[in-house]
Parts: C-alpha cells; sequence; structure tokens
C-alpha cells in the first residue's frame, strides 16, 4: 500500500449500511467492488485505459476481507499505460457515470442483470463487450469483441453483415472521420475476426498492422457510443425496435 500510486479510502457509516441493507461485510465489499467494476467499464468512453482494481480491503470491527477483479485490462494495442484526469475531468467521469448507469437500471440492464436478456439495453451490451476486449490479451481477440459491440449497435439481421454493419457506421460518424476510413478500418477487422473464429491464420502484413487496427476500431466505437449515450433521442432509438433503426440508416444513407 505504501508503494501504491493510486489508493482509494472509504469510511462508511451505519447509515450506509442501510443502503447496502446488510451488515454482511463480504457482501458489502461484493457490492462496492461492482460500483468500482462499473466506473472501470464507464470510463473507457473517455480515454482508451488500462486501468485495474488491484485489492481491495474491507475492514470491519472484528473481521477484514480481501477480495481481486478476477481480469486485467489491456488498452486497445495490448499495451500498459498511465491514464491522468485532473479532479474536474474524474468528478465529470464520476457524474456521467451515474447518469449512465441510472438508465441502464431503469432498462433493467444493469450489471446484477443477463446482457443475454430479451430487454437488456443494446447500449449496455455493447460496452459489456468492450469489456471483455479490454480483459482480451491477444489482439485478434480484442478485435472480435469490439465487432461483437459494434454488431449490438447497428446489426439488426445477419444478411451482408459485414458490408452492412461497415456502411452503417461509416455514415453515422461521417462528421469525425471520413467514411472511406472507417468502412476500409471496419472491414479489416471483420476479416481478421473471420480468420480467428474460423481457425485460419494471418498474414504477415495483417500481423503488421493489427494493433493498429485495434486502436482504430476502439476509436470508432468510442466515438460512435458517445454520440449515442448523450443525445437523448438517439439513446432511445438505439434501444428501440428493429424496425426502427432499419429505418433511421435508410434515411441517414439514400436521403
Amino acid at each position: 500500500m505504501i508503494n501504491a500510486k493510486t489508493i482509494i479510502y472509504y469510511n462508511y457509516s451505519d447509515e450506509d449500511l442501510a443502503t447496502f441493507r446488510t451488515d454482511d461485510q463480504l457482501i458489502i465489499l461484493n457490492i462496492i467492488l461492482i460500483w468500482i467494476d462499473n466506473v472501470l467499464k464507464n470510463i473507457w468512453l473517455y480515454s482508451d485505459n488500462c486501468i485495474i482494481c488491484d485489492t481491495a480491503f474491507l475492514i470491519g470491527e472484528s473481521q477484514a476481507h480481501s477480495l481481486r477483479l478476477a481480469y486485467n485490462l489491456y488498452s486497445a494495442d495490448n499495451t500498459h499505460s498511465d491514464l491522468m484526469l485532473n479532479k474536474e475531468e474524474f468528478n465529470k467521469v464520476i457524474s456521467d457515470h451515474n447518469v449512465l448507469e441510472t438508465y441502464f437500471h431503469s432498462k433493467d440492464s444493469s450489471s446484477t442483470s443477463s446482457m443475454l436478456e430479451k430487454n437488456f439495453s443494446r447500449i449496455a451490451r455493447s460496452l459489456i463487450f468492450i469489456k471483455q476486449a479490454r480483459e482480451a490479451r491477444n489482439t485478434a481477440y480484442k478485435i472480435s469483441n469490439y465487432c461483437s459491440a459494434l454488431e449490438t449497435l447497428f446489426s439488426t439481421d445477419p444478411n451482408e453483415l459485414t458490408h452492412k454493419l461497415s456502411e452503417r457506421v461509416s455514415f453515422f460518424i461521417k462528421d469525425d472521420i471520413p467514411k472511406i476510413e472507417t468502412f476500409k478500418c471496419l472491414k479489416t477487422a471483420y476479416n481478421i475476426r473471420s480468420k480467428l473464429v474460423h481457425g485460419d491464420v494471418l498474414n504477415s502484413k495483417q500481423i503488421s498492422e493489427i494493433n493498429n487496427i485495434s486502436k482504430d476500431t476502439d476509436n470508432i466505437l468510442r466515438l460512435s457510443l458517445n454520440k449515442i449515450i448523450w443525445n437523448e433521442d438517439l439513446r432511445n432509438l438505439f434501444d428501440a425496435k428493429n424496425e426502427m433503426i432499419d429505418k433511421f440508416f435508410e434515411e441517414l444513407i439514400f436521403a
């Protein structure tokens, strides 16, 4: 602890125990870790990062528990690097996190719900796939999970999936990245994913570019999700029925 770069300390009161609805310290620690886990998941919306919660201690009158979140996070290019946030930026992260998790709770899409349930939020499910990408040590597996996150948001049927999805995303973030760049990046990402899931090998060019493809796909997802999440109309649209999403992209692409 003396050598740790960051320590978070919280002294809870009897009033907090009423919020936890239990005095079992192991359960309380699990609740706190779920909250921390969600913060780490959502902080990705601001920047690619590899922040983790290493070890947690909860000390009570007669007992102390230590639990470790069972994963490590890696940046999109499979490296570890520091992320610096000042107090104002961190407070905004927490404020936005509270808004986002409140929305997910209203959609029965919090961390205590199954992402496979029919009415689970597309947006929440995509962030789970992104979290799985960040946990992966193999860059190809990162890209595979990024593709799943994109499908969760933009796909409504399996027909011509790669082309249709790449086209939709290209038009959706055209104000941030030229359409052709997004289209080519996602086509390449899907080619890597296809080879991975079918047990094929990558050629030397793909291997040399895989970290950059991962970083670019990560950035495309971040731009897309921030555009969706912080616009109420888009947020409601992407958590609506497939027919509404199809209509939106028909008008966006062919209008």
